[in-house]
């Protein structure tokens, strides 16, 4: 799995606060005031972003968890204690759900660009190229609150520069970019 973004740390938050009931260091307890806080992988592995792997910490419990066995023995504690949760039904949400909720949304802005490009085009028979970004990433955001555009550039892509697909991207004597219908389709 990917690094943690900005979206997941905002969905992250709550869930964190929840569980270590409050924003408290997982480590020491303390309260954590500001930003002075850390959303750690429990496991020490940055490329496992699963809600059960990350819990908050202060900036100085985080740094001294790297060469103190302790505090990676309490860390792995309570990844087994969070992965407990998670499997409890009376827990409220699952918080596996996480990875399983983008997915779903990933596969509803894809379909919806795909969806828009379809019908512009059989409309009007091309599209500008940042139009179409742009218009969908706002319809994308208002409809299932997610959208970004770089994605939708990437989800545009594959729909134009695929074999196969059914649009392509032309440039025109101004060097601007259009979606068009893919000739022979």
């Amino acid at each position: 799995m990917p690094r943690i973004t900005r979206a997941f740390k905002l969905k992250q938050l709550p869930v964190c606060i929840k569980r270590q009931t409050g924003l408290n260091c997982y480590q020491d307890g303390k309260p954590i005031t500001g930003n002075n806080y850390v959303f750690e992988h429990l496991d020490d592995n940055p490329n496992n972003t699963v809600s059960t792997n990350i819990g908050i910490s202060c900036q100085s419990c985080n740094i001294k968890k790297s060469s103190n066995y302790d505090m990676k023995l309490k860390a792995l504690e309570l990844k087994k204690h969070y992965e407990a949760m998670a499997l409890d039904p009376d827990e409220g949400e699952n918080l596996t759900h996480s990875a399983s909720s983008e997915i779903d949304i990933n596969r509803k802005c894809y379909g919806y660009t795909k969806q828009w490009l379809t019908e512009i085009i059989n409309i009007d028979g091309k599209t500008e190229l940042n139009d179409a970004v742009f218009s969908i990433v706002f319809d994308c955001q208002e409809k299932f609150g997610a959208g970004a555009e770089s994605t939708i550039r990437k989800y545009i892509n594959t729909l134009t520069l695929a074999r196969g697909s059914n649009f392509m991207q032309i440039k025109d004597e101004d060097k601007k970019r259009w979606i068009v219908k893919r000739s022979g389709n």
